[in-house]
Parts: structure tokens; sequence; C-alpha cells
């Protein structure tokens, strides 16, 4: 009977584990921005900006969030004389994973910097 227990809760806790990290997956970001295809303007320079988030259980979370860091990201590009950013790729990696209960992940923030004429 105890070994049963076992069992049940073992799988309980992979299953549980894989619908979790399942879940973080889904980045849900679409940084938006003015539509330039029309407009005439002229390229700054490349702007790229690296940031960290931690999380709990998929539930409690603190560091950068990926909206806060794309205004840090056209901070930085309204700092070398640009109007606004295209372009704007993120890059997620996943740092530290312990038993799905702690999750450590980097992010990159890239895109171009653009002035309008």
């Amino acid at each position: 009977m105890e070994k049963n227990k076992r069992v049940v809760l073992i799988g309980f806790y992979a299953i549980s584990v894989l619908l979790v990290s399942s879940c973080l997956s889904f980045s849900g970001f679409n940084p938006g921005s003015s539509n330039p295809i029309n407009s005439d303007y002229e390229v700054v320079g490349n702007v790229s900006e690296e940031f960290s988030s931690h999380s709990v259980f998929a539930t409690i979370s603190w560091g950068d969030n990926k909206l806060n860091a794309l205004e840090r990201l056209r901070e930085k590009a309204a700092d070398m004389g640009a109007d606004d950013v295209i372009n704007i790729s993120v890059e997620d990696n996943i740092i530290a994973v312990f038993y799905g209960a702690y999750i450590r992940t980097k992010f990159v923030i890239k895109g171009v910097a653009i002035k309008y004429n």
C-alpha cells in the first residue's frame, strides 16, 4: 500500500512540473510600435539590453519584466538621439530550473533605433 502512494505522488509531481513548465514558455509579449514603413527615417544604430527575472511556482515573480524592458530600450534609444525603435526582438534564455519550483530567466531585447526626418 505504501509503495502505491509513493508512485501516485511521484506521478502527480511529474505531471504538475510538466504543466507549470509548459505555461511558462508563453511570453505573451507584443512590443507594438509606430509603423515607419511609409515614413522617412534614418537609422541611428542598434540598441540592446539584457534583463533577468525570477519565478517561484509560476505565480510569484520578481525582477525585470518585458514591458519595462521595452521602455528602458526606448529610453536608451532616446539617449542616442532616436525617436523610436523598430524591428524589436526578444531572446529568452532559461538559466536555472530547480524541480519546476524556481525558474530564473535571462532575456535580451534588441531593436533598431531610428530618427524621423
